[in-house]
């Protein structure tokens, strides 16, 4: 035996658990769809779909495919119409997903039915629980000195050093100068010829010219370094 045809299946996709077919459905448009534009085009891609089966085996089939989508192009395009279609089908969806909510299952034997017992107002909790024992006190660590420390000691040895750098410095410069009067001195009377007079002051002067082998004169005749050894 030849299985049935059913045009809402084989052409549109429609299965048999999603009957009775609302009008959103067969122009394959979400529910409820609110945009003209959509609605128009979806039902002229459906019909344009459905014409091309006309001269089929199923003509029949078609042209009342052709007629329900006229009508629903007609209603959903129409305020008004839509407007009641529409709560009209939300009744209808309401009733079937309350026939297809099963019931609650009877408890198991020994499980407890009794109803839950509602939280307890956090007031009348405060109001009955006992008071909380007092805090104890807090007890701060003694705070330790830090020990004082005396930065005037550290600066003495700077002190001692720069006092000794002082002391050199000064016999330095005397020195410096001592020396350069003597050089002065010697120079004079070695390129002068000028003739030293003998004073203790000049015995310096004498045997520095003496070392170096230069030529003097005294006052009284010229003396040479061979001549005064």
């Amino acid at each position: 035996m030849a299985e049935q045809f059913d045009p809402y299946y084989q052409w549109l996709g429609i299965p048999q658990d999603e009957r009775p077919i609302n009008k959103y459905r067969l122009l394959a448009l979400q529910l409820f769809e609110s945009d003209e534009d959509v609605i128009a085009n979806a039902a002229d891609r459906q019909m344009a779909f459905i014409r091309t089966f006309q001269n089929g085996a199923h003509s029949a089939e078609s042209q009342m495919l052709l007629n329900e989508l006229s009508s629903a192009r007609v209603t959903l395009l129409n305020k008004d119409l839509k407007a009641e279609y529409d709560q009209q089908l939300r009744q209808t969806l309401g009733a079937r997903e309350m026939r297809s909510t099963p019931p609650p299952a009877p408890p198991a034997p020994g499980q407890n039915t009794a109803l839950p017992v509602p939280p307890l107002d956090p007031s009348v909790a405060q109001q009955s629980a006992p008071p909380a024992p007092p805090a104890p006190p807090l007890v701060q660590p003694p705070v330790q000195k830090l020990a004082s420390f005396d930065f005037s000691k550290t600066d003495k040895p700077k002190e001692k050093k720069s006092k000794r750098k002082t002391a050199k410095f000064r016999i330095l410069k005397i020195v410096a100068i001592f020396l350069a009067l003597v050089i002065s001195a010697i120079l004079y009377f070695a390129i002068s010829g000028t003739p030293i007079p003998y004073s203790p002051k000049n015995e310096t002067v004498i045997k520095v010219l003496n070392v170096l082998h230069i030529k003097y004169k005294t006052a009284d005749t010229a003396v040479t370094p061979d001549s005064a050894n």
